[in-house]
């Protein structure tokens, strides 16, 4: 075949040896395949283009960041485009009023600018007169108020006020004009930008036109439409009272003592937006005042500076009065360059956190319906996780104060107790309320241990206790120290307060907390009054949790937390659980007495005092009539006396009945990573996350 068809032909290969050609030989053409093909038609290089692979090819990789860029520019273009058309509207429809009335007084006002006939017939009728008169002999004078035409001129009052009211017709007009101009314009520029192209070449379309709109000033002229109505408004002001002060001096002062209060009001209005940066009020002659005003800092300043450097180089100034003069040189400068706009928004973000507060606190009281709080409590988790806000937990206290509504807390509690007033959440939706607003409930009042117990309010729902240990294991995993440890709290609160035949829907769960075999575990759920799982329950939390804490927050409201748990599953009857699990107490009483902890973490007296006082009830049962009963205290003793006690006044467990000396304690192996402390005490070791099993 010839080579300039570029079909069917051999290209030799350069490499010996190698066979580059077709793996598939070419079948013999048929007849009607070797018929001559007519020609194409040329094409031009767009033609080309828009009919070459890459146009058909629309999963360009190109495609996902530009669909990204033009997603976001369409919601930019539309909010600007309906700016525009918003303003146009406005300034049509005031126009075409406004118009009518400066051309009713225009027509009569315009009169005034040239001779009256009427003038000019009585003039030549009085003319004629005073010649007949005097072929009679007779002398007769013309008035003085008909004045020879030839001489008129018109007076300068009625020529200001017929160029300031049509200056002011003009100017109004203009702004019709050019309000349907922007109307095109911003029809023209969204059917220039929303073509069916690739995302790539949709991209770059839109780039041209928005770079254009910027490098145009576009927003320049649109804002400059406003500021020309107002001041056709005010030369219509202007003409009408000229005009006033040559008819009546009553209604002049009555209309000029109007206009001057507008006059003013419209200048107290213009400057506010540059001394309130906040203020709502605002002129079209706001953001020049404010350029006006900053420029002329600017140069005082300039000069200021200059001066007192100078004077500096002589030894007259202090150099720190030409440093602060400088200073404040760069911050008008900067705010200059920043604009009003970017300038209050700066100032926003520099305020406290009192108005994110507000905010909230405003978008909590506008929810009606439960659905909509739930969606707000859905969002408080990652709020506390949040990298620009600060301090969040702050920001969700004071919505208390700020809202109608009250507490935030309260009302979580109350969404679910309405979600549960039916029976277990089956249903998926309400299932999902449920864990939403326990997990809201455990942020809020993480830094405040008086609200576990109106958290643990529903223990006596119908929430199984299975659906709320898997909810607390889940929280228990957070990073945040606070909310783990108020879920471990809350998941031992839940064992204690559960019945038998409640706990025994959750042996697997039960199974990986404890460590301990199913077996085992029903012996513990059969006890008398399942004082052997309370008794469990109450080991495990001491040792995996509560002298987790020992060394490391004494006196935080993390140990509040455990102190107030503490009192609560405390409450057991020890004379009716196993000999095993009194033997493993006393061995734990010994290790807390001694000052030691199951898995040798360093300890504080304080907070070992405080764990040992909730176990002396307990201590004084099981060693009642012994030689190991405790001689420092008794059932009357009160906590605060506990704390101020020496560690060394608590007698340790030397009966051989409870193997309390039998062996060294090993604490309970468990299997499920539930618990994680992020400690910040590298002085106790601390200094890293850990995971802890409990």
């Amino acid at each position: 075949m010839d080579q300039d068809t570029g079909r069917n032909h051999t290209v030799a290969s350069p490499f010996p040896g190698l066979d580059t050609s077709p793996s598939i030989k070419s079948a013999p053409l048929s007849p009607r395949s070797t018929r001559a093909e007519a020609p194409s038609p040329p094409q031009s290089p767009r033609d080309h283009q828009s009919t070459g692979p890459s146009e058909k090819n629309f999963s360009d990789g190109s495609g996902a960041l530009f669909s990204m860029y033009l997603e976001r520019a369409g919601e930019v273009d539309r909010q600007m485009t309906e700016n525009w058309k918003g303003d146009a509207d406005g300034i049509i429809v005031f126009t075409g009023l406004f118009s009518a009335a400066v051309a009713t007084f225009l027509g009569n006002t315009y009169q005034n600018l040239q001779l009256n006939p009427q003038d000019a017939s009585a003039f030549y009728l009085a003319h004629l007169y005073q010649r007949s008169a005097a072929e009679d002999g007779t002398s007769v004078s013309i008035p003085p108020s008909l004045s020879d035409p030839s001489t008129f001129a018109p007076s300068t009052t009625a020529v200001w006020v017929n160029i300031l009211l049509f200056l002011s017709l003009v100017i109004s007009l203009t702004c019709a004009l050019l309000a349907t101009m922007v109307q095109q314009w911003a029809r023209r520029y969204l059917r220039s930008i929303h073509t069916s192209y690739q995302p790539y070449k949709r991209a770059r379309i839109r780039s041209l036109y928005a770079e254009g709109v910027e490098k145009f000033r576009v927003s320049w002229a649109v804002e400059a439409l406003p500021a020309l109505l107002h001041l056709s408004v005010f030369l219509f002001y202007a003409g009408l009272v000229i005009l006033l002060s040559t008819l009546n001096l009553a209604v002049f002062g009555v209309i000029i003592s109007w206009v001057a209060l507008c006059a003013s009001l419209y200048l107290i209005i213009t400057v506010m937006p540059v001394i309130f940066l906040d203020s709502p009020y605002h002129t079209p002659l706001s953001s020049l005042t404010w350029s006006l005003i900053m420029t002329s800092f600017k140069l005082v300043l300039g000069a200021a500076s200059f001066v007192l450097r100078s004077l500096h180089n002589h030894g007259w100034a202090p150099i720190r009065l030409g440093v602060n003069t400088h200073a404040l040189l760069a911050t008008c400068q900067r705010r200059l360059r920043l604009g009003m706009v970017k300038e209050a928004e700066e100032v926003a973000m520099g305020l406290s956190s009192d108005i994110d507060s507000r905010a909230l606190a405003w978008t909590y009281d506008s929810l009606d319906e439960d659905h909509e709080l739930e969606q707000f409590l859905a969002g408080i988790p990652d709020f506390f996780r949040s990298t620009s806000v600060e301090k969040p937990e702050v920001v969700i206290t004071n919505i208390r104060d700020s809202s109608h509504r009250g507490s935030l807390l309260l009302a979580t509690v109350s969404l679910i107790n309405r979600s549960l007033s039916h029976g277990h959440p089956t249903e998926p939706a309400q299932q999902q309320r449920f864990e939403v607003c326990v997990k809201a409930a455990f942020n809020i009042c993480a830094k405040s241990f008086a609200w576990l117990q109106r958290i643990g309010s529903w223990r006596d729902t119908y929430v199984d206790a299975s659906d709320q240990l898997r909810l607390y294991g889940e929280l228990s995993k957070a990073a945040d120290q606070d909310i783990a440890l108020l879920a471990d709290c809350m998941a031992a609160r839940t064992v204690h307060w559960s019945f038998s035949y409640e706990l025994s829907s959750c042996t697997t769960a039960l199974e990986q907390r404890f460590g301990v075999s199913r077996h085992t575990l029903q012996e513990y759920l059969e006890s008398k009054d399942a004082a052997d799982i309370q008794l469990v329950n109450l080991l495990h939390f001491v040792e995996h949790v509560a002298l987790r804490y020992s060394g490391t927050l004494p006196w935080s409201t993390s140990a509040s937390t455990i102190d107030f748990t503490l009192s609560e599953i405390s409450r057991i009857d020890i004379r009716n659980t196993s000999s095993e699990l009194r033997a493993r107490f006393c061995r734990l009483w010994n290790l807390i007495v001694t000052g030691g902890t199951p898995r040798g973490e360093q300890s504080d007296d304080q907070f070992l005092k405080r764990v040992l006082a909730h176990l002396a009830a307990m201590c004084l049962k099981l060693h009642q009539g012994t030689a190991s009963t405790p001689a420092a205290f008794s059932a009357s003793t009160s906590s605060s006396e506990f704390v101020w006690m020496p560690i060394t006044s608590y007698p340790m467990c030397t009966e051989d009945t409870h193997g309390s000396s039998s062996s060294s304690y090993s604490p309970l192996e468990s299997h499920l990573n539930t618990f994680r402390i992020v400690s910040t005490c590298p002085q106790l070791g601390f200094g890293q996350a850990r995971s802890h099993d409990i």
